[in-house]
């Protein structure tokens, strides 16, 4: 995070003053989302958060948005997936009345618009229009948008799509230049039916901690009093010995299937969630472990231990 400070000789920590923003964190009032961004939202920073489709991101940002409306926070949603009107019906199902909206992907608009707001959320990163392409189409996106959040002391939140492998799309760009990086995925015990339990993991963080909370995500948005402290995946064992739990539970898997053939969704279900489940079968079909059995269509492809 830059404040237009530039310190270029050594100085004895005890004696650096620190600016008074630091301490002034845009609060919703929801205690799990405050703790967990670090007691608020720092003014001037940027997240961006990632994740599964049908995880509320959107939910998520606009009930946010919301609490901190009522706090008499200035707070806007630019749109640039969805109209306004599917917007309104998505608010209205979730209780959220005073969040400002507009439709937008110009880069150059969103950019006039920031100084405005306390918070504003660009859905999305993807949607964004400029003159550029490719690399630096993503470049200046986030040069801009980091520049104008700083500059004008207002916290920006970009939402990102994800790639089939679970990767935020585009460069590591993003993530790198952003202050928080924050990504919503679906538990073991999701349920596209009932109240679906999802994992919130923030993975990066300038100004608070990384952790991992499971959120409990109903058809009227999300239920901030049921929350638990789920510990961080990369924290349970090496990547190798992972890798190995992981395949010897397909393999029990594939032995209680009469023909031996599964496919990725069986998988998912048994380890974290589909992106990892995509991982871990790229792996081992690379590796010569398990090869592809029968395929209609991606999402349909069956897989079979090799003998």
């Amino acid at each position: 995070m830059k404040l237009n400070i530039n310190k270029t000789k050594f100085e004895k920590i005890s004696n650096v003053d620190v600016p008074d923003i630091f301490y002034n964190r845009l609060r919703s009032g929801i205690d799990v989302v405050d703790n967990a961004f670090g007691d608020g939202f720092l003014p001037s920073s940027t997240v961006v958060m990632s994740g599964e489709p049908g995880t509320g991101k959107t939910t998520f940002l606009l009930q946010v948005l919301e609490e901190l409306a009522i706090r008499k926070y200035n707070v806007g949603y630019v749109s640039g997936e969805e109209c306004i009107e599917l917007l309104k019906v998505n608010c209205d199902r979730i209780g959220v009345k005073n969040v400002l909206a507009c439709n937008e992907t110009n880069l150059n608009s969103i950019i006039k618009h920031i100084p405005n707001f306390d918070a504003l959320v660009i859905d999305s990163f993807q949607s964004l229009s400029t003159s550029k392409r490719g690399l630096a189409h993503e470049k200046e996106c986030v040069e801009k948008i980091c520049a104008a959040a700083k500059k004008h002391q207002t916290t920006v939140f970009i939402i990102s799509h994800i790639t089939k492998t679970g990767k935020m799309k585009g460069s590591t760009l993003l993530p790198h230049s952003v202050d928080v990086v924050c990504h919503l995925s679906r538990h073991d015990d999701f349920d596209e039916f009932e109240d679906k339990s999802v994992v919130l993991n923030i993975t990066k963080n300038r100004f608070g901690p990384t952790l991992v909370r499971e959120l409990n995500f109903t058809a009227r948005g999300y239920d901030w009093t049921t929350v638990k402290e789920v510990k961080a995946e990369n924290t349970a064992a090496p990547k190798s010995q992972r890798i190995k739990s992981e395949t010897t539970t397909i393999k029990q898997l594939a032995d209680k299937i009469k023909d031996g053939k599964f496919s990725i969704d069986e998988v998912s279900k048994k380890i974290t969630n589909k992106p990892r489940a995509y991982y871990v079968l790229k792996k081992l079909r690379d590796d010569g472990i398990i090869v592809e059995a029968d395929k209609a269509g991606k999402s349909k492809t069956h897989y079979i231990f090799k003998k």
